[in-house]
């Protein structure tokens, strides 16, 4: 049991009192009354007289004496040195109540002492038994608070497994899947904000050190997780955006290549027998310019996906070939029309018009999408190391996390 928080003297009852100036001594009183016994036979007022004459008027009194008090205790010392007699009979009286008094008073001492103590540890034990319960009331929120977030953290795993196998597959993923990986990571997201504010609480609360190491594991790892997800989002939407545009090129390029062999045929039919094939070869022309326009109007959605890459050289070329063959149907209107000048103005515009195509048609790349390419290569790169750094943030902090559960 703990020693009492009171020094060795705190309650000081003294075995024997004699000699000492603090006290009234027995054995001086039992002196004191042993001698006013031998003196009291030859005093003409003994105690026998109490019952004939008060207290109150005791006869005799001298001048200056104090009337005693029925308990005795009013005596003077001045009044003891003029009439022995009666200060003898009143100070063993009043001695013997005196010390009766004063043992009961340290009795209650005691006893007020006593109860003093054990209401100072029965407050001690009820304010440390409480601090107890509020501190494993405090500890199982804590616990529960870290439950909550790690299972807030493993409902995203599946939304970043998709995130991942887009991303190192971007050539399977079709846009329905992106979108589907954009709305799962939205949701994602705001499970990870769920999962660091109840991580926040057990690390604001300090209750146990593990807990508070294993939250700030989890705050860390939603954290680099939603990083994570800001950059697979600028990963999807760029690669995204491109796969589109190079999907468009293409469509594009194919469209061309259908016009170029429509009005191939066109110029041929003509050349072969114009009268006879004038009205065929103004059908292959109107069908060849509506190709090559409509390659040109892909080309411009490509470059509305994807901005960021160089389409002047295919839209040139495209725009040069449905010239070309809009300047053929001007001219077989002409040779309709029998006016000479202006089929001759026309055909010479178409023959010009080809020529420049041609020259644009050597520079382009084998195939024709290469600029969005090249484009997504320069400026993914930073966007992929990017997803990279913070993927590798997120695997570190749920490595902690499952050390934690130990599940290494």
């Amino acid at each position: 049991m703990a020693k009492l928080p009171f020094g060795k003297n705190f309650m000081h009852i003294k075995k024997s009192t004699e000699g000492t100036s603090n006290e009234i001594s027995f054995s001086v009183l039992d002196a004191k009354k042993n001698s006013s016994e031998d003196s009291a036979a030859n005093s003409p007022r003994t105690l026998s007289e109490l019952g004939k004459v008060s207290l109150f008027t005791m006869p005799g009194k001298q001048s200056g004496e104090a009337a005693p008090t029925a308990s005795g205790f009013g005596m003077g010392r001045a009044a003891k040195m003029k009439s022995p007699q009666i200060s003898s009979g009143g100070a063993t009286l009043g001695g013997s109540a005196e010390v009766m008094v004063r043992k009961q008073r340290r009795r209650v001492l005691k006893v007020l002492n006593v109860a003093a103590v054990l209401a100072v540890l029965g407050v001690l034990v009820f304010f440390g038994g409480r601090a107890v319960v509020n501190f494993m009331e405090r500890q199982e929120t804590s616990q529960h608070a870290l439950d909550e977030s790690i299972a807030l953290l493993e409902k995203t795993d599946a939304a970043f497994v998709a995130l991942d196998e887009a991303i190192a597959a971007p050539a399977e993923s079709n846009q329905e899947q992106y979108d589907q990986v954009m709305v799962d990571l939205s949701a994602a997201a705001s499970r990870l904000d769920r999962a660091a504010n109840s991580a926040e609480q057990v690390i604001a609360a300090q209750d146990n050190s593990e807990l508070v190491e294993a939250a700030a594991s989890v705050k860390e790892s939603a954290m680099a997780r939603k990083d994570l997800i800001e950059k697979g989002r600028t990963v999807l939407v760029t690669g995204s955006a491109a796969k589109m545009a190079t999907e468009l090129v293409e469509q594009a390029w194919a469209k061309a290549l259908e016009g170029d062999e429509l009005a191939r045929q066109a110029a041929t039919l003509l050349a072969e027998d114009q009268a006879k094939n004038l009205e065929e070869s103004t059908k292959l022309s109107t069908q060849a310019m509506e190709a090559f326009q409509v390659a040109l109007d892909l080309v411009r959605q490509a470059k509305e996906a994807f901005p960021r890459a160089d389409y002047s050289a295919l839209e040139n070329y495209l725009g040069m070939r449905a010239s070309a063959q809009h300047n053929a149907l001007a001219s077989n209107a002409a040779i309709q029309e029998q006016d000479r000048a202006i089929a001759e103005a026309n055909s010479a515009a178409y023959n010009e018009s080809e020529e420049e195509a041609a020259k644009i048609a050597a520079e382009l790349p084998a195939n024709p999408a290469q600029p969005v390419v090249d484009r997504y290569a320069e400026i993914g790169g930073a966007s992929d190391q990017a997803y990279q750094d913070a993927r590798a943030r997120a695997a570190r902090a749920d490595a902690e996390i499952r050390a934690f559960l130990g599940e290494d």
